[in-house]
């Protein structure tokens, strides 16, 4: 009689472990859906919503701004200070120093939230998921957009800077020969 006790306790034990585990299992799996579906729907939206375009011409506009605003201070300051200050270098200081800033303030500046309509009648589960997934995605897109502004930027702006450094020494040495 107590082996028949301790069985049925075992079962019952048993059973609750797998009846229970189970139901997890199953949670996790509707879980796992619920999280791939928001993930699917958020990466395509943010796909079609993102402006990469502004997002690369704000990566290229911070070299260039800084780049020719260093380009016209060195010239009025070698007209009338000194002809002999080589200001080149610190242009391209400065215009590296621009595309970094642009990334680092982009990088730090928050995402756009979701459109609110395409959340409506959503579960809380499912809201979370597509949030943080829509979130990260355009952030991805507004960094690689902008870093690869930047780095346009500061390839034209070290190229002009090249060429008005050649034009310069050129119309220099043209001049005193």
């Amino acid at each position: 009689m107590k082996f028949v006790l301790y069985f049925c306790c075992i079962s019952i034990v048993w059973g609750i472990a797998f009846v229970g585990c189970g139901m997890k299992h199953n949670e996790n799996m509707l879980s796992d859906s619920i999280r791939f579906q928001a993930k699917t729907d958020a990466e395509s939206d943010a796909k079609q919503e993102v402006d990469l375009l502004a997002y690369f011409g704000t990566g290229v506009s911070a070299p260039l701004a800084v780049g020719t605003c260093c380009l016209m201070a060195g010239c009025i300051g070698m007209l009338i200070v000194d002809e002999n200050v080589d200001f080149f270098p610190s242009i391209s200081a400065s215009v590296v120093s621009a595309a970094i800033l642009s990334i680092g303030i982009t990088d730090h500046s928050p995402p756009p939230n979701p459109p609110p309509e395409r959340l409506i009648g959503k579960s809380p589960e499912y809201v979370k998921f597509y949030a943080n997934a829509y979130r990260e995605k355009m952030r991805s897109y507004r960094m690689r957009a902008v870093t690869a502004g930047s780095i346009v930027g500061c390839a034209a702006m070290t190229a002009a800077t090249v060429i008005i450094r050649l034009i310069y020494h050129a119309m220099r040495s043209g001049g005193h020969d």
